[in-house]
Formats: C-alpha cells, structure tokens, sequence
C-alpha cells in the first residue's frame, strides 16, 4: 500500500486533495443545474477534469503562496486576483442570468394540493376541503398526493359538481394496510391507517347521500420490497401481494355499501423530476419536448393489476356496486410508451410524477374528468 501511495500520481493527488475538495461539489452541481435531467457520465468527467484543472491553480497561486510565501513574484498575486474577480462576476452573472430567463415560473410549478393545502391530512374536516353544497350525490375523493392533484382536472368542466376532498400525503386508500417506512416519516404509518378508517367511518355514516368515491395512489410504494408494510397489525416486506390485498379490502367494503367506486391508475413517474427539467429547458431555451421520457414497465404492470383488480370485485360483489378502472398512463403516454411533458403550451408534470394545477386542469377538460372519473352527466 505505502508504495502504491508513494508513486508520483498519487502524492500529486495528495497534494491537490484540499483544493479538489473544495472544488469539487461546486464544479458538479453546476453540472447539474445545466442538466436537463441526470448528467451523463461524460459531463461527470469533464468536471472531474475541470475540479483538477481548478484544483491545481488555485493550490498553485492561492493554497501555495500562503503556505510558504509570495516568494518575490507580482503575477501570483495578479493572478491569484484575476481569478477571484473573475469567479465572483461569473457567480453575479449566472444568478442574474437564470432570474432574468426563467421562463418556467415557481408558481406554475407550486404543489398541487386540490382544493386547499388543509385537505393534507387534515386532523378534522375543514371546510377548505368541501366543494359545493354537499347534501347530496356527493362524490368523494380518496387518496394520498395523487388523488389531490386530480381534483382541479375533476372540476374544470362541472363547477357545480360537490365534492369532499379526503385525502393524506404518502397514504394510499387501502384499508389496513400501510407503510411503515415510506418516507423518514416511520411512525407515520399509523396515522395513515386511522386516517383511512375515519374516512371509510364518513361513507358508512353518509352512505346514502354519496354517489361515488374515486381511489386514487401511485400504490407502488407499497410494493417496493425495500420498504416495510404494517398490514391488519403484521409487519412484512411491501409487496405486490399485499398491495393487492389492501385495495380489494378497500373495495370490498365500499362494495358492501353499494356505492360506486372509480379506481384510479396513476400517471407514469419518471426517473428525474421533469418539472425542473421543463423549467431548465425554459431557461437555456431548448425544446419542451426534450423532458418527454418512456414508460416504465412496472406503471404498465400497475396498470394491468388494477384493472385486473377492478374487475375481480366487480365479479365477486354480491350487491349491484360498480368499479370502474381509470389509466390516467393514457392520457401522458402514446401506445409506444412515450410520455409527454408538456403539451398545447401548457406544462402537466410539476415534479416526477404529480401535475401541475393548470395541467391537471387541461387533462380534465381534455379527457372529461367529471364523466370518466365522477360519472357526472350535467
């Protein structure tokens, strides 16, 4: 080890390591933040070779000299000026030019909570969380983030359509079932598991007046082995299985009450978060087209699973409920599993996977939400 660690390369490396490390993270996340989505590993070696190039000027003419001495040169100092003034218009000029070109505004990319940020877990009801009168052939939206940004498409061709808003961040409308380690929230699961008891407690209670109720969760969380499910009290590896058995119980019960239910399949998420990736392009003035990405396989087998699921409960309930199946993969994605991003000037994705407001709202009108998801006829 000393003499690999002895040989010239590696004692120059040793003496650069400061400067490298400083040098480094701010070379990389300028990378990037010029990215449109992840770079590619030649952009990573370039700025490896652009943090050694920096590294070495600045141990050179910075590092050095204050170690051991100006010695009786000007230009180092010169130099060592230059550099620096050079750095801080650099760093001025690329703040003010991204202000001055962000074409993709914050707002535009806000969370999309649906009707109020309150209707995120809420601890009580609020009023913030109902739309319209209510007191009849109310329909009801279940769900975790999912099932929020629905909720502006839902209403964008029937304002007078009413409308509860039952819905938690990270908890999928699954009856006994929830994560115990989805996010760093681990405690949280069981107030997931409250939460959907209290709102299947409200549908028993008001049955009657309840005309449909949308299921809405990109669910795959409960499936992802490396996370671990509470399911009716046992903890387990999260599965496909038990994401499964916690949806049918859903229905099952729903079913019992003779209320139609909407199951929802999410919208694909992609691998880098298309929002930022719009915003950039908005920027650096590329195409909207370029943070367009494929289909993932498992979202055209989530896809398959619930309308396999849907069907299942429609055949085994012995009452006349109905469940229909909603692929909102359909209205994103082509048949060869190329999804869009951004379409009639508008820009659906805010983040991975979750649209925007004004997305949501083309989307609705586009596909006609209040029909196909509410089973509204005005």
């Amino acid at each position: 080890m000393y003499r690999i660690l002895s040989v010239k390369p590696m004692v120059f490396i040793g003496i650069l390591s400061y400067s490298l490390y400083l040098w480094h993270q701010p070379v990389l996340a300028f990378i990037r933040a010029q990215s449109l989505k992840e770079p590619t590993a030649l952009m990573l070696l370039i700025g490896l070779l652009v943090s050694f190039a920096l590294a070495y000027i600045s141990y050179r003419f910075f590092e050095r000299p204050l170690r051991f001495g100006f010695s009786n040169s000007k230009h180092s100092r010169r130099l060592f000026l230059a550099l620096f003034v050079w750095a801080a218009l650099l760093s001025t000029g690329s703040i003010a030019y991204i202000y001055a070109t962000d074409t993709v505004k914050n707002e535009i990319l806000a969370p999309n909570k649906g009707l109020s940020a309150k209707c995120d877990m809420p601890d009580n009801w609020s009023s913030d969380c109902v739309y319209g009168d209510v007191k009849e052939d109310v329909n009801i939206v279940w769900g975790d983030s999912y099932a929020m940004h629905l909720v502006d498409g839902l209403l964008a061709n029937s304002p007078n359509i009413q409308l509860l808003q039952m819905t938690k961040s990270s908890c999928a409308p699954t009856i006994g079932l929830a994560n115990v380690r989805n996010t760093e929230r681990s405690n949280d699961f069981q107030s997931c598991l409250d939460h959907n008891e209290s709102v299947l407690g409200y549908i028993e209670s008001n049955k009657e007046r309840i005309r449909n109720v949308i299921l809405a969760s990109p669910f795959l969380y409960l499936a992802n082995p490396d996370f671990v499910v509470q399911l009716h009290g046992v903890d387990q590896q999260g599965s496909w299985a038990a994401m499964e058995q916690g949806i049918l119980e859903t229905l099952s019960r729903l079913s019992a009450l003779n209320i139609s239910v909407t199951l929802v399949a999410p919208p694909p998420r992609s691998e880098f978060n298309v929002g930022r990736c719009l915003e950039k392009a908005g920027r650096f003035k590329i195409e909207f087209s370029e943070c367009a990405f494929d289909l993932p396989s498992e979202y055209r087998e989530l896809s398959t699973l619930l309308s396999e699921i849907a069907l299942k409960q429609n055949q085994e309930a012995s009452v006349s409920s109905t469940v229909s199946f909603v692929d909102l993969t359909e209205t994103v994605c082509s048949n060869s599993g190329y999804c869009l991003a951004f379409e009639d000037d508008i820009i659906l994705y805010r983040d991975n996977g979750h649209f925007t407001i004004l997305g949501s709202r083309y989307l609705g009108r586009k596909y006609n939400w209040d029909r196909t998801i509410l089973k509204y006829e005005q």
